[in-house]
């Protein structure tokens, strides 16, 4: 429609990379590299998808219903749909 905006998909940001399996991602480094990701954006890719960097972001994405918790597409991935794991997520 006209005048109608769209929000840009998530895939198409511009948005700062955690290296998040850098063996040297510990202790001070680690504070600092967040606290420079979180300067530069309230969002970080990394290989297997991203991170949410602010505090009310993360509280947003917890209590959707539109988002997915990802253990639940793991376990999918591994072909468990049902059980007390399962249905504990």
């Amino acid at each position: 429609m006209p005048g109608e905006t769209h929000p840009t998909p998530v895939a198409e940001l511009d948005l700062p990379r955690l290296e998040y399996l850098d063996p040297d991602l510990r202790g001070e480094r680690f504070h600092d590299v967040m606290l420079d990701l979180r300067k530069r954006s309230w969002l970080a890719r990394w290989d297997l998808g991203y991170f949410v960097l602010e505090r009310e972001a993360g509280d947003f994405f917890l209590r959707t219903d539109k988002a997915t918790f990802p253990g639940v597409r793991l376990l999918e991935l591994l072909g468990i749909t049902d059980g007390p794991i399962y249905d504990s997520l």
